[in-house]
């Protein structure tokens, strides 16, 4: 297994965020929602993205998945450093706009046992993707 992208400079990096849980969390994520997917889509380096989900409370794991809701959030990536994985985090919105933890986030290289793919892609029930994406 190895711990860098097809680009020796890069390291794979995961990052955990917990959302804060006051009671307007989840209307904050809604609200900064098409500003992170836009930014993923289209301001994250190409080759970046291994891996991305959310975390599941037990209250919603077997309601169907137009009915969940989430508690926060999963990123494994490749990048030069861990500053950089940090810079990512925080110019993403659900940072900027108090939907992440920021007490909580943890970012730290990552050495993953089973393969990775070289790009994730979205695959979010009702999310239509622009063309070449």
């Amino acid at each position: 297994m190895s711990n860098t992208s097809t680009n020796p400079n890069k390291r794979t990096y995961i990052m955990w965020a917990r959302d804060y849980t006051d009671v307007e969390c989840w209307s904050r994520r809604e609200a900064a929602t098409p500003e992170h997917l836009h930014d993923v889509m289209t301001k994250w380096e190409p080759g970046f993205l291994k891996v991305a989900g959310v975390t599941i409370p037990e209250q919603y794991a077997n309601l169907p998945a137009a009915d969940k809701r989430w508690n926060g959030s999963l990123i494994i990536g490749n990048t030069e450093s861990l500053e950089a994985m940090w810079e990512l985090v925080k110019s993403d919105a659900y940072y900027r706009d108090n939907v992440w933890d920021k007490d909580t986030i943890v970012v730290m290289e990552f050495f993953s046992a089973t393969a990775l793919p070289e790009t994730a892609v979205l695959a979010l029930p009702g999310l239509v993707l622009p063309a070449g994406n």
